[in-house]
Parts: structure tokens; C-alpha cells; sequence
């Protein structure tokens, strides 16, 4: 299906413009990629509040904290694999014990930044990030959704890890949608299968739900765009009515979504699941839209795992 698409990076930096001009609370420290906020017609307009670090994120979520004790409300932002793996102690004892308000952006999670190779792909950060008490992981699909989650975080206190695609992201919202973190969406409703999606993996779910329309299954899909705290809820309701559940996601697939999707079903209503993602080994490197094709991540090849799914019911 052809989707309208946006920069989900220039629309976050749209929407600090408008958060910060309202909010003088509000404070950017970023790693070396201050370029996004002060180059161009989307330039940044509060230029004293964007703080540069430079190649030192820890320094950065060291900072951030800092400024979160004094009241401030902070957004990080640097590329994902830096924004976690870099960091995990800092997150973890600056951010996440005292619980201060932090939103730390991950750009170009998964296999955004995949000509750069593994020092640049992620895909363990949810793994890395699920078992620290008190953090939130937030997996926004579209620019939109990502701009509700800036304005959600504004109102929601605690550490918050904000997964993001990188580029022209296809949009799956209009803009009235609304956004909660720990309520997860049903995009399409149906009974015979549930597919859960996060992320980038969002519209390729949907499009596999019209495949399987085709051939006359009706699909559940989920946008579980909040793994921590998960919609327990929503996976229990969907394991109960549709009887079967697939997960999809550019995450590794132990201790990511399916991981954490199979927890609540195991111990509360056990029934056929299938994890899609990537494999647990360091992966190839290659142009985003390649490494996904080669593991399978598309329409096609989840509307054929979901079949052969059902079957198992």
C-alpha cells in the first residue's frame, strides 16, 4: 500500500521548536549531532537551550541529569546504538533511580544506520533497556505519533527511551490521533490471528493484514508503541479472541517484543505464538531497506508466518 511519508527527525525538531517557545523548562542536550537542530528552515528557535556534548554520551545523560534535579525537563538525542548501549550505567543509575524526567531520543534504532555497520546497528536496545526499574520504552511508527509522544513526555514524569526510524517514514496516523503511553492501538480489528507490531515494522504489518483480507483472514494488528510499561491488556483480550499472536519488530528476537508479549501470554492465556525479528547474531551490513528484505521483515513474508500460525490453533 503507498503511503504519504515524512522525516520523522525533521518533524521532532518541528515540534521542540514549538515546545520549546511555550516551555522555557524545556532543554535539548545532544551528542555531537547539533546540525539537526541549527542548520536550515527547521532550525532550532531557542538556540541557548541546545546543548552540545560532543562524542561524550555519557557526559550527555550525566548532564541531563544534572539539569533534571535542577527542574528542568530534558530531551537527549544521539543515534541509538550510542544512546543505549554507550550509556547503560549512566541511564541506569543517573536517570533511572532517582527517576528524574529524561526523554532520551535513539535515532536510527534497528537497521537505520546499516551501511554503518554493527558499530552503528542496534538491535538489542529494548533487551538492554527492559529489566532497569522505572524507565519507559516508547516505539513512536510514524512522525506524527512521535510528536504526540514529545507532548505526552512533557506530562508524564520518569526516564523515557524514545526508539526512533530514521529519514522518510511512511505515515500510518492523521494528525487527530491520540497517544498514551502503556495503551496500545488497534489499528485493524479481527478475530482468526493478532498481529503485533512496533516501530518501522507498523506499516509492514498493515499491509500484511490487507494480504491476508485477500485470502480471507481477518487480522487483529496492534501498534504496541509502548513495550515498557506493555498493554498487558491488550496482548490478554487479543490472545483470548483471536487465539493465535505474531510479533514483528527490527529487534533482536530474544527480549524485545516478542519477548515480552510471549510473558504475558505464557502466564496468563497460552496459545500459539510466532516471533519475527532479527536473529540473534550481529547482523550483515547494507542499506536499511536490503537488511530488512533479506530477514523477511515485509508484508508478504508476515502475512505468510501468520497463516501458517493459524494453522497451529
Amino acid at each position: 500500500m503507498e503511503r504519504k511519508s515524512e522525516n520523522i527527525q525533521r518533524a521532532i525538531v518541528q515540534e521542540l521548536n514549538n515546545i520549546m517557545v511555550d516551555n522555557d523548562q524545556v532543554v535539548v542536550v545532544n551528542a555531537d549531532i547539533a546540525l539537526l537542530f541549527k542548520d536550515g528552515p527547521d532550525s532550532i528557535s531557542c538556540p541557548d537551550r541546545v546543548l552540545d556534548v560532543g562524542i561524550a554520551e555519557q557526559n550527555m545523560i550525566g548532564f541531563a541529569s544534572g539539569l533534571a534535579y535542577s527542574g528542568k525537563t530534558v530531551f537527549t538525542t544521539t543515534i541509538a546504538e550510542m544512546a543505549v548501549a554507550r550509556v547503560i550505567e549512566q541511564i541506569r543509575l543517573d536517570g533511572c533511580y532517582p527517576d528524574l524526567n529524561i526523554n532520551m531520543f535513539g535515532q536510527g534504532r534497528g537497521f537505520a544506520y546499516g551501511i554503518g555497520g554493527n558499530s552503528h546497528i542496534i538491535t538489542e536496545d529494548f533487551a538492554m533497556l527492559r529489566g532497569i526499574p522505572n524507565i519507559k520504552i516508547i516505539i513512536p511508527a510514524d512522525a506524527r505519533e512521535a510528536r504526540k509522544v514529545m507532548h505526552e513526555a512533557l506530562s508524564v514524569n520518569g526516564t523515557k527511551y524514545i526508539a526512533i526510524s530514521r529519514g522518510n517514514t511512511p505515515n500510518v496516523y492523521e494528525d487527530d490521533y491520540e497517544f498514551h503511553i502503556g495503551k496500545a492501538v488497534t489499528m485493524r480489528e479481527g478475530t482468526d490471528v493478532t498481529i503485533i507490531a512496533v516501530g518501522d515494522m507498523v506499516a509492514p504489518a498493515l499491509d500484511a493484514v490487507e494480504i491476508l483480507k485477500e485470502n480471507g483472514i481477518n487480522a487483529r494488528m496492534i501498534n504496541m508503541h509502548t513495550l515498557k510499561p506493555l498493554d498487558n491488556e491488550a496482548v490478554i483480550k487479543a490472545a483470548k479472541e483471536t487465539g493465535a499472536i505474531l510479533t514483528v519488530e527490527t529487534h533482536n528476537v530474544l527480549g524485545g517484543l516478542g519477548s515480552a508479549v510471549s510473558e504475558v501470554v505464557c502466564e496468563e492465556c497460552p496459545i500459539p505464538m510466532k516471533k519475527m525479528g532479527a536473529p540473534d547474531q550481529f547482523s550483515k551490513v547494507g542499506p536499511m531497506n536490503e537488511l530488512i528484505a533479506h530477514l523477511g521483515l515485509d508484508a508478504e513474508h508476515i502475512a505468510a508466518e501468520a497463516e501458517k500460525l493459524i494453522q497451529r490453533k
